[in-house]
């Protein structure tokens, strides 16, 4: 009976030397048939399986860096721009590209401006244009040169254009009109914009603007983003500033 279930190469498996029966049956159908190389053949199948296992991890965390690498560089940016401390500032520091700056000429319809390129050491993922607020010193506003160093060390290119209004104070329509302007040269850059799209950055009191000039119909094409950082919503507390030099406190009411 025992013959007829595992046949006669199963019955030479059989260890009769202390009196009890074992019988080894293949492990899987590749395997051969008798008992002296299973041992050999299941090992092979095990290693293999261990390889397969091992390329499925490795596929399966260069997928997840793959994925979330936009985060990690938006993570960084944001550690180097707060001066975070610790081992987060060391981590941003080691995701930071080196970057280089040039001054450069922007035509508008008034004559040209002048501009400051930001350009990382290595290929830029989007160009942006990043207009200043009011400030007396232009393009040579320290935190504004900063703001513009760690969004470059990120993969960014950026160019600041120094208008003349925002660095007297001056509100002028023409002021949207520089930025529109500014931004349609910065997009037939193909150095800086391969693709004729820029995203368009304003500070302060050129946050609303920037929104304003993006949304105009010589860019309809060219925007990939806006953003307004610290835009400013309520004008007469603007011109209460302007006035008196004298900040109001919000109000919320």
């Amino acid at each position: 009976m025992i013959k007829d279930l595992i046949g006669q190469e199963g019955l030479e498996g059989l260890d009769r030397r202390e009196g009890i029966g074992s019988v080894y049956l293949p492990a899987h159908p590749a395997c051969p048939a008798r008992p002296a190389r299973w041992a050999q053949c299941n090992m092979r199948l095990m290693t293999r399986g261990r390889l397969l296992g091992a390329a499925l991890v490795i596929v399966i965390i260069a997928g997840a860096v793959f994925v979330t690498r936009p985060y990690l560089r938006g993570l960084s940016f944001v550690a180097r721009a707060a001066a975070m401390p610790g081992s987060l500032h060391r981590f941003a520091d080691y995701d930071a590209a080196a970057v280089a700056e040039r001054d450069v000429q922007i035509p508008i319809a008034s004559g040209a401006i002048a501009g400051r390129v930001y350009t990382p050491q290595r290929s830029a993922t989007r160009a942006v244009l990043l207009v200043p607020g009011f400030h007396p010193s232009g393009i040579e506003e320290p935190r504004l040169n900063e703001l513009a160093r760690q969004l470059a060390a990120s993969g960014v290119a950026v160019v600041i254009p120094d208008i003349p209004e925002l660095r007297q104070f001056t509100i002028r329509s023409e002021i949207t009109d520089s930025i529109e302007q500014s931004a349609s040269w910065l997009s037939a850059q193909t150095e800086l914009a391969p693709d004729g799209r820029i995203g368009l950055m304003g500070v302060s009191f050129s946050g609303g603007l920037a929104l304003v000039a993006a949304g105009r119909s010589s860019l309809a094409d060219r925007i990939a983003f806006s953003a307004s950082l610290g835009g400013l919503d309520v004008l007469a507390r603007v011109f209460n500033y302007l006035c008196t030099g004298v900040e109001a406190p919000p109000s919320f009411s």
